[in-house]
């Protein structure tokens, strides 16, 4: 699924590890108690970046998480307890930052009369790690 997408939100992930935050961008953006739009919000991490060695090569790298399913068209779905929109068919996407950490996400479905409850809890962790740069002689290559 591409960004563009109309039916695609993005929430940042809650700090699930004592200690650990999302970045600032997640923890000031202005979710009302809603899932805002992922075109509103851009979660750009820093994590990985290598600084420039005396040249202007540079190399950064970020990940995200999507998650995605499907459940019946009048339920009612929460990812991290925000509620998440339904296409008309029952489908969903949902784009998270992902900070380095281990994330819980909990979500939730709920029948449309309210009658039945179906919990999934996802952990995902990301660890990131930066090697030393290596600089070769011109006369090696």
């Amino acid at each position: 699924m591409s960004s563009s997408s109309s039916s695609e939100y993005r929430i940042p992930l809650r700090s699930a590890v004592p200690g650990s935050t999302p970045c600032s961008t997640c923890a000031t953006c202005s979710r009302n108690g809603s899932v805002a739009r992922s075109r509103a919000l851009q979660c750009n991490l820093s994590v990985g970046g290598l600084p420039s060695l005396g040249g202007n090569f540079h190399f950064e790298i970020d990940a995200e998480l999507i998650v995605y399913g499907t459940t019946e068209p009048n339920a009612h779905v929460t990812l991290q307890g925000e509620p998440v929109h339904l296409r008309s068919d029952g489908t969903f996407t949902v784009r998270f930052s992902l900070p380095d950490s281990r994330q819980i996400i909990p979500a939730v479905a709920s029948s449309g009369d309210g009658v039945e409850e179906r919990t999934i809890v996802l952990a995902v962790e990301r660890n990131t790690k930066e090697l030393e740069p290596m600089i070769h002689d011109n006369n090696e290559l």
